[in-house]
Order: structure tokens, then C-alpha cells, then sequence
């Protein structure tokens, strides 16, 4: 009945803070206007800047053979596209039944598999994949409340799902000050290693951006895709004995000077301090 969308949507406080919730996304997934959405960008914008060719292929396998699966897939035609591509392999998931239904419904033509599923606590077997794509879902978890305690739980049982020397692709609107603390936890940086690529996006390739409460492109066009590789179990055991606190190394691919992309960060600090006066507001309320 969308009532728990109405509500949601009273205040764009509200709204970004009920990210979160199972609840909120299965009332926004059943409202017309918000169907096919796509956050950030597309599967043909990320292929034309050729950002998974070195992760897919250091597996070196033939990409119908790596299995996938793409985290909070809600109604994108990411996977489609990414089929349409050779990658035939692939499993979508989100927490919403609603939009599961409804993709099940629209890919039916294609061999994909939709289900519902928390990504924090799914029914997998461990070590079942070669690549888990992640397209704005960690920054969505991380605006809803206990964020620190739900991403790890959900790096955890990503770890636990991928093989060794698989990857974690994350594109975010964050910049590594914003996400370190989250993926390399003092519990989690002996397990994987962490790289994050920036680039720029024109506002012809973007979509919808949390960053920027939905309300069009990120004025900045600065978006980073985190790879975190599995460790095998002889580097983890390494790792977890070696003094290196450990970073995410950042690759720099963007070519933009040092002074723009210290503006970018500090626009980012800024919203990610309106966004900590949001969810002080809505806990008081």
C-alpha cells in the first residue's frame, strides 16, 4: 500500500536514513516511478572504461566460467547487460522480495538467478564465488543506523562466500578516509587485500546518487571502485602476523590534479557530516 514509503519519504532525512530497512525498500520497489532505477552508472558506462578487466583477468578463467554474484541488484539491468557480455554465471540478490519478484519477472529470457537474501547472513556454501559486485550497496548499508556493526557482519560473510584470490567490487560515491576503517577492520585486514581505483564519470554516464540525496548527478564526477581480494590462506596467516597495520592502496587512476581531488574529499567530509546531523536528528525523534 506504500504507506511505509509515504512515510519514509516525509523528509529526506528519513528517507536516506531508512536505506537500511527491508521494509522501506520493498514499499519504494512497489511504486511505479521507481522502477528501473540504476545507481551510479551502468554495466556499458563501467565496461567502457574497462574498470573489471584486470579483475577478471587475473582469474583467469573464461568469464562464462566465473561465477558472480551481484549484491543489491534491485531492478538494474546491471546483470543483463553483464550477461549480454559473456558473463553467464550470475547470481542476484537483495534483501527486498518485492523487487525479486518482480526481476525474476522481467529476466525471465535470461538464464539469471534472482533471490531474496541479507547479505549479512546468507544461505551460500563457502568459497562459491569468483567475483561479488557491489554497486552502491555498502554506501546504502552505511547510511542506516548500527552502520559499523551490519558492514562488518556483511564483509564478514562476503569473505566467507568468495575463493581465495576472488574479488569484492565495490563502486562507491566514498573515498577511502570515509570506507578504511569499514573494509580493513582490525579482524577483517589479515583476510583480503585492498585496493581502490578512482575515476571520474561525466554527468552523461551517471544515474541516481546517494551522495547527492538522488537529486542528480555528483557535481564532483569522483567515484571510487574498491577491490578487495581474498587472501589465500598461507598469505592470511602472513598477514595476520605481520605489524602492518594495513591501507588500502590507492592505485590513483584518476588523472585529475592533487587540488581537485582534495576538493572532491572535502565535499565529500562535508556531506558526510550533514549526513551524521541527519541521523542524530532522526534518533532525537
Amino acid at each position: 500500500d506504500g504507506v511505509a514509503f509515504r512515510q519514509a519519504q516525509e523528509t529526506q532525512d528519513l528517507h536516506m536514513w531508512s536505506y537500511g530497512e527491508q521494509a522501506y525498500w520493498n514499499a519504494r520497489y512497489d511504486q511505479p516511478p521507481f522502477r528501473d532505477v540504476e545507481w551510479y552508472c551502468g554495466y556499458a558506462v563501467l565496461a567502457k572504461h574497462h574498470l573489471f578487466d584486470p579483475f577478471v583477468a587475473s582469474l583467469d578463467k573464461p568469464r562464462a566460467q566465473l561465477d558472480v554474484l551481484v549484491i543489491g541488484c534491485g531492478n538494474s539491468n546491471f546483470s543483463a547487460e553483464m550477461y549480454d557480455d559473456g558473463f553467464t554465471s550470475i547470481i542476484n540478490m537483495d534483501i527486498s522480495d518485492v523487487v525479486i519478484q518482480q526481476m525474476q519477472s522481467k529476466h525471465a529470457h535470461y538464464d539469471l538467478k534472482y533471490l531474496t537474501m541479507d547479505i549479512c547472513n546468507t544461505t551460500f556454501e563457502s568459497a562459491s564465488f569468483d567475483l561479488i559486485i557491489d554497486k552502491g550497496t555498502l554506501d546504502a548499508v552505511c547510511c542506516g543506523p548500527q552502520c559499523a556493526s551490519t558492514v562488518h557482519n556483511m564483509c564478514r560473510e562476503i569473505i566467507r562466500i568468495l575463493r581465495p584470490n576472488a574479488y569484492y567490487l565495490c563502486m562507491s560515491y566514498a573515498p577511502p578516509f570515509l570506507r578504511q576503517s569499514h573494509l580493513l577492520h582490525s579482524d577483517l585486514r589479515s583476510d583480503w587485500q585492498a585496493q581502490v581505483r578512482r575515476f571520474r564519470l561525466p554527468a552523461s554516464d551517471q544515474t541516481r546518487c546517494i551522495s547527492v540525496l538522488e537529486d542528480g548527478p555528483d557535481r564532483t564526477g569522483l567515484f571510487f571502485l574498491y577491490s578487495m581480494r581474498k587472501r589465500t590462506a598461507s598469505e592470511a596467516l602472513d598477514a595476520a602476523t605481520s605489524s602492518s597495520s594495513g591501507e588500502i592502496v590507492d592505485l590513483d587512476l584518476d588523472d585529475a590534479s592533487s587540488a581537485e581531488s582534495l576538493q572532491a574529499n572535502k565535499e565529500r567530509k562535508a556531506f558526510l557530516r550533514a549526513t551524521r546531523r541527519i541521523a542524530r536528528q532522526v534518533q532525537k525523534n
